[in-house]
């Protein structure tokens, strides 16, 4: 149990600690979501939070990586490596519509 503690303590204060730094950058880079018709938001709001809870988690990762509790997950697998990837995805995209507009495929906008 006391691995786990360690896997969360490490995602959390990674996330934590890397917030306010991906919060500044934001601002710097114009990666803010300014209130208007489409908007929720009734203030300019930094959008790069996603990048500090992707690198707490890929800090969890690593960490679990060398811990003897989750030895077995990782030796021989190639699924958390793939859990990896598919989260830097997600996050590449997310990070792209940050910085540009990015409209859903095609076939989900004829659902809505």
């Amino acid at each position: 149990m006391a691995g786990y503690s360690i896997i969360l303590a490490v995602a959390a204060l990674t996330t934590f600690a890397l917030t306010p730094v991906f919060r500044w950058l934001a601002i710097r880079v114009g990666a803010v979501a300014v209130p208007g018709d489409r908007s929720v938001h009734s203030r300019p709001t930094p959008m790069l939070g996603g990048a500090a809870m992707f690198v707490g988690f890929a800090a969890a990762m690593g960490a679990a990586s060398r811990m003897p509790q989750f030895r077995e997950m990782f030796d021989g697998s190639s699924e958390p490596l793939g859990v990896v990837l598919a989260a830097g995805v997600m996050f590449f995209v997310g990070l792209l519509d940050d910085f540009r507009e990015v409209s859903p495929p095609p076939r989900w906008r004829a659902r809505c």
